[in-house]
């Protein structure tokens, strides 16, 4: 392909961006965002209702950056693009690399083919569309591909074929002479392409079946391989490429080159495309282990395979029972501190289930036994569980702990106790975690006071609970190590004596991903020496600090919410117990309770989140100057219902967390008990129903959009990394895909909902003021890395009952006019979405983030379809590897907290936080407490009140997804031909 048919190379350098992007395009003219915010002396907002806005609508709301321009991107596959072939760095190329491996016309080329023709390639614009590329009966000097745009080719007679984004077009990987058949000719403005010579083309690809090897058994091919090298040349060697599904299970138990150091980790999550069951590599493991010369390798593998994806584990029995085979392996070779490793990974992976039992009778026999108990020191397990049993099949396993059933909390209950609940009904509603760590602890402590080994029976009928010695037949009660074990406790925390830090360490757990992965790394290096990994694991726990994120307690595990589902190095824990604890020693209480006397007047109490009600009285009783005794008063809750309905009840003294349990529409009064006076008379009942009546636009934008990540985040999190690829190759797992499903609704759930409140107002002012309060929101969540709100929220505004509504958005001032373009060039799909993916790959932008995901779910897809699954009757390995290198990415996304003091991307937040958020928060503001020690009551509770009431719309949207009604609705608020009506008459 020559130059003067119409390329053009560009000279034209753009601002880089230091991190390489992953399928950013190429394009010409300068992509430089522009300020998502107009100067504040430019276009001023003008109310055109001619009314006040309220606090949480106007352009001063606490943290609204209005100075905040947009982060200058910088396109970095152009620049490498754009360089000199000889001038660019193994980061231009690895760049590059990543881009093209979305790009159909480099499929089943094998990473080190593609790596040399990115090192190559030259880049070529054609500006305007009409231009002819190629004359028919040219001659060929290229091998090219089309990074943007599309062309058309006219043969002479008359056909044509059309090429598009990621089509190839050119010479073959021959030295012949090769010449263009028909005319060529761009589409579209802006197409670029690649080009990569005719003589590197064919060395390039003569070089690579060089570098190959086949590998045969029985004079059948095996395994390829292939020879590479990296950093230039520091790191060589064999990689696998292709192989079949015996050979790469094989190829796990041998050395690993420098070049492929994530072997293990990439079968470990792919080998389900083609393995039917993980058992299949369960009963090899347990054979290899018994070679001594494999055992450290195979004992590695099962630690990275229940660190990285336990749910392969406890979804399936079959699974378990091999777990449980392995720990007896362990013991059997006494390899303590591997053992002790496997148990931690096992209680740091897991996570509760819900499991339903159902009889005909209460005298039917549940077919599981139990073992535990407060008097023990221990929670409740399940002992033994019988197969093919309907507990059995609802997935109930040995070593389960059981945190609750029917509402009933077995965190502290009795054995005895625990019996009676799960005898007296038909309908069980249990909730269970895996806690192998401390099942194994109570285990042997049973053995050292039990006699002899007696056979625990499965739980029979309720009449047998009347008898005690029959409830506790299987082992004996055990009392005297319990002020022991706490005296432990309180050695190793000696800071636990404080109720306040007691409870949040509750639920807490016990060793942070970091360290677990530090663990396994350890036994990665030194495996090789039992002796010296057994001498030396005691100091990897006793120096490790504490995490939220693993349990080996009773207590801890059965008070864990939200377990952090990726532990492995794809995904680290970067909280630590250590950063809790200082945050959670304040002077001053965080939290504020507003409590009111039958006067109506009231007072805002600072308390702590433990405080109960009997202290609140206490402390509302000081702050009234009510001398009487408190005995004469309690803490009652009013609550007013729609229908007018006053429901009035006494607290109890010992209630705690007061400020989180109370409705909108509910006060706390101080009550005399002596005393039959009315607390809430008839004329406030209105305005208590009024308080839990809550409208989008009395809700501070910024406090919408933090919540609205939050709790986005909390699904994001869980995503297991298995559940991308069920998805992508449609498997059907036990596990299955449940966080990523309920993920993938939140686009469409959100962009209805941004639908729905506009088209239903009919107010023409409050329409435009809600499209303002959308984009303002839209802009807060792109601040808080919410890519995937922030794309919803602009589709809803997009939207096409929404964007005919030009009446109304001809009132928006410009400054939100202008604001609503910048976040929608973000949604650009043209050169496959560049904006976006410079966005979330510059340095601005770090984890935690909320990606796109429908552009997520493309670039899997793309690796997918683009490439074979199998190659001369081999497994595509190089495929896969590169589909689970995508989905280490995506998992890194979600591989930090996020931590409320830093939420907003390049805006100076109002917010700071007491801890890490991973779910739910109550955002604090520093601005409340600047310049002065003593808090604020009467702010932080308004502000507490602004969160809950956030919390409290969020969690009760309304969501019309019928496109016809919406379309209705639309026509309601502004008939069609209306707006012409208007501007010709008006």
């Amino acid at each position: 392909m020559r130059s003067d048919t119409g390329f053009q190379r560009s000279d034209q350098y753009f601002k880089r961006s230091s991190r390489a992007s992953d399928t950013s395009s190429a394009y010409s003219g300068s992509d430089m965002m522009q300020s998502s915010i107009d100067d504040p002396g430019e276009n001023p907002d003008i109310d055109l209702s001619g009314l006040m806005e309220s606090m949480v609508d106007s352009d001063d709301e606490d943290g609204y950056a209005e100075s905040t321009d947009s982060l200058p991107l910088r396109d970095t596959v152009r620049e490498c693009l754009e360089k000199d072939p000889t001038f660019r760095t193994e980061d231009d190329i690895e760049t590059l690399l990543e881009f093209m491996q979305h790009f159909r016309a480099f499929s089943n080329m094998t990473l080190a083919t593609r790596r040399s023709l990115c090192a190559v390639m030259v880049f070529a614009v054609v500006e305007k569309a009409g231009t002819i590329v190629m004359k028919n009966g040219e001659e060929l000097d290229s091998w090219s591909v089309i990074l943007n745009g599309d062309v058309e080719i006219t043969f002479p007679d008359n056909t044509t074929k059309h090429l598009q984004m990621g089509d190839s077009f050119g010479i073959k990987p021959t030295m012949q002479k090769l010449y263009h058949h028909g005319v060529m000719q761009t589409l579209v403005d802006d197409c670029q392409f690649v080009c990569i010579a005719q003589s590197d083309y064919y060395r390039i690809l003569h070089q690579g079946e060089e570098n190959t090897k086949k590998h045969e058994e029985k004079g059948q091919v095996v395994m390829l391989t292939e020879h590479r090298e990296l950093d230039g040349g520091n790191r060589k060697g064999n990689i696998v490429i292709r192989g079949t599904p015996e050979r790469l299970m094989q190829h796990l138990m041998e050395d690993h080159s420098a070049v492929d150091p994530t072997y293990g980790e990439d079968f470990l999550l792919t080998s389900r495309t083609f393995l039917d069951n993980p058992i299949i590599l369960a009963n090899k493991l347990l054979q290899w282990f018994e070679e001594p010369v494999l055992r450290p390798k195979v004992t590695l593998l099962v630690l990275l395979w229940v660190n990285n994806h336990f749910n392969d584990f406890e979804t399936d029995p079959a699974m378990c029972e091999f777990l449980e085979h392995f720990e007896k392996l362990l013991e059997r070779e006494r390899m303590e501190g591997q053992h002790r490793l496997l148990n931690i990974a096992c209680a740091a992976k897991a996570r509760k289930r819900a499991v339903t039992l159902t009889r005909g009778t209460r005298e039917e026999i549940l077919h599981f036994s139990i073992l535990g108990g407060l008097e023990r020191g221990h929670g409740i397990f399940i002992t033994k569980v019988e197969k093919n049993s309907k507990a059995y099949e609802a997935g109930l396993k040995r070593g389960d702990q059981i945190l609750e059933v029917n509402g009933n909390n077995f965190s502290h209950i009795s054995h005895n106790r625990a019996l009676e609940i799960l005898r007296g009904t038909t309908h069980l509603s249990i909730t269970v975690k895996s806690n192998l760590h401390e099942f194994k602890s109570l285990l042997q402590e049973s053995e050292k006071t039990t006699p002899r080994k007696m056979k625990p029976d499965f739980i029979g009928p309720p009449k047998q609970r009347l008898s005690a010695p029959d409830l506790e037949q299987s082992v004996p009660v055990i009392t005297s190590n319990i002020k022991d074990k706490k005296e432990k406790k309180d050695k190793g925390f000696m800071f636990t004596n404080k109720p306040k830090l007691k409870k949040a360490l509750m639920k807490m757990n016990i060793i942070p991903n970091k360290t677990l992965g530090s663990m396994i790394y350890y036994l990665c290096h030194f495996s090789e020496s039992n002796s010296n990994i057994n001498h030396s694991d005691e100091s990897l726990y006793t120096n490790s600090k504490p995490s939220r994120k693993s349990s080996t307690s009773s207590s801890s595990s059965s008070n864990t919410v939200g377990m952090c589902n990726h532990l492995s190095a794809s995904n680290p824990d970067l909280s630590s117990l250590g950063f809790a604890i200082d945050n959670l020693t304040t002077d001053f209480p965080e939290h504020v309770v507003k409590v009111y006397r039958a006067d109506q007047s009231f007072k805002y109490l600072l308390i702590h989140k433990e405080t109960t009600a009997k202290e609140v009285v206490m402390l509302a009783l000081q702050e009234f100057g009510v001398t009487e005794s408190s005995c004469n008063f309690s803490l009652c809750e009013v609550t007013v219902e729609n229908d007018k309905l006053v429901k009035q009840k006494r607290l109890p003294e010992q209630l705690q967390n007061l400020p989180d349990r109370l409705n909108l529409n509910a006060r706390y009064y101080l009550k005399n008990n002596m005393s039959t006076e009315t607390l809430v008379p008839d004329e406030l009942m209105g305005e208590l129903i009024k308080e839990s009546q809550i409208n989008i636009l009395q809700l501070n934008t910024a406090e919408v959009a933090s919540q609205l990540t939050l709790e986005d985040f909390k699904v994001f999190r869980e995503i297991e990394p298995t559940e991308y690829i069920d998805d992508l190759f449609n498997l059907k797992s036990k596990y299955g895909c449940p966080a990523l499903d309920k993920f993938a609704e939140l686009v469409n759930k959100e962009m209805f909902w941004v639908v729905t409140e506009i088209c239903s107002e009919l107010n023409l002012v409050k329409r435009m003021k809600l499209i303002k309060h959308f984009i303002k929101i839209a802009k807060h969540c792109k601040d808080c890395k919410n890519f995937n709100s922030m794309f919803a929220i602009i589709s809803g505004l997009g939207h096409g009952s929404v964007s005919r509504l030009r009446n109304t958005w001809e009132r928006l001032p410009t400054k939100y006019c202008k604001m609503f373009d910048d976040l929608q060039a973000l949604m650009d799909p043209s050169r496959n979405m560049a904006k976006y993916r410079n966005l979330i790959i510059s340095d601005h932008v770090q984890a935690p983030m909320l990606p796109f995901f429908p552009v997520v779910k493309k670039d899997l897809t793309f690796i997918e379809l683009g490439n074979d699954t199998m190659v001369d009757g081999l497994i595509n390995f190089e495929k896969l590897r590169m589909i689970a290198k995508e989905i280490r990415h995506i998992c890194n996304m979600s591989s930090a907290k996020y931590d409320v003091s830093t939420m907003f991307l390049g805006t100076s937040t109002m917010y700071s936080s007491s801890s890490l958020v991973s779910g739910v928060a109550t955002l604090k503001r520093t601005k409340i407490r600047r310049g002065s020690t003593v808090p604020n009551p009467k702010k932080m509770y308004e502000e507490a009140q602004m969160v809950r009431r956030v919390k409290s719309y969020l969690s009760n949207i309304n969501v019309i997804i019928d496109e016809d009604e919406l379309k209705v609705l639309s026509n309601t608020c502004e008939v069609p031909g209306m707006y012409y009506k208007i501007r010709l008459f008006g």
